[in-house]
């Protein structure tokens, strides 16, 4: 049996992205998803995205209320959460094909992990990668974050 794996999603006046970044979530190759996105109270139709992809995927669930932030998003959507592995996608934000499943694989390899990420790029609107996410291995240690973070928050997976 697969583990469930839950993805939280801070969203604020997102309408034009949102869509494709739940498509993302749902359109990978893996099962036990969830997805919960915690939503500002936007006023530029997302609430009407969230509502017609919820009906395409049973998997979204949401809600939409008011929030000091990102922070206090995430925090909400992940005390929704039921999985096991938690990802953190944001809204305007695409998850690539197989980036799920690698996260299980990478667990189950190393169950002694708490969290793992991966390799990032940065796209346009169409989908046209422009250029990398300047990633780091976690060897570089941590004086390396006095240069800038290293790690792709799109990529990170936690248990």
């Amino acid at each position: 049996m697969q583990q469930l794996v839950s993805v939280i999603m801070p969203s604020f006046n997102q309408a034009s992205f949102i869509g494709r970044a739940i498509d993302s979530v749902f359109e990978q190759d893996y099962e036990q998803l969830e997805l919960i996105v915690a939503d500002a109270l936007s006023t530029d139709g997302t609430q009407s995205v969230l509502q017609a992809k919820a009906a395409q995927w049973p998997g979204l669930s949401w809600i939409s209320e008011s929030d000091s932030g990102p922070a206090q998003a995430l925090n909400k959507a992940l005390k929704l959460s039921s999985g096991t592995i938690i990802g953190w996608l944001n809204s305007d934000e695409l998850y690539a094909v197989d980036a799920v499943a690698r996260s299980v694989c990478a667990f189950i390899d190393n169950p002694d992990w708490l969290m793992h990420y991966g390799h990032g790029e940065y796209i346009d609107r169409a989908g046209k990668k422009m250029y990398d996410y300047p990633t780091s291995r976690p060897e570089v240690g941590i004086r390396q974050f006095k240069n800038g973070c290293f790690i792709s928050q799109p990529t990170v997976f936690f248990k």
